[in-house]
C-alpha cells in the first residue's frame, strides 16, 4: 500500500498594501455600479448583441441592475468588514 502525501506550499499573505489597493478598487468598482456610470460604456458596446440581450439592452433597465449589483456589493464588503473584525 502506497501513501500519497501532497504538500501544500503556501507563499507569504499579501501585504497591507495590496489588500488596500483591493479594498480600493472594489469600492470604485462598486460606487462605479452604482452611479451608473459602468452601465453607460457597457451599453454602448454590447447594445443589441447576444452578449447583452433582451431587458438589459435597455439602457434605464440596465442601470438599475448595475445599481442592485453595487448595492449587494457593499453589502457584502459591509458584511466582509465585519467578520475581519469579529476575528
Amino acid at each position: 500500500m502506497t501513501s500519497d502525501v501532497q504538500h501544500v506550499v503556501r507563499g507569504a499573505p499579501p501585504s497591507k498594501f495590496v489588500i488596500l489597493l483591493w479594498l480600493a478598487g472594489y469600492l470604485v468598482i462598486a460606487c462605479l455600479l452604482i452611479s451608473g456610470h459602468l452601465a453607460q460604456p457597457i451599453h454602448r458596446l454590447w447594445s443589441g448583441t447576444v452578449l447583452l440581450p433582451g431587458i438589459m439592452s435597455d439602457l434605464p433597465t440596465l442601470t438599475k441592475i448595475y445599481r442592485w449589483a453595487g448595492i449587494a456589493m457593499l453589502l457584502l464588503f459591509a458584511v466582509m468588514c465585519a467578520v475581519a473584525l469579529l476575528h
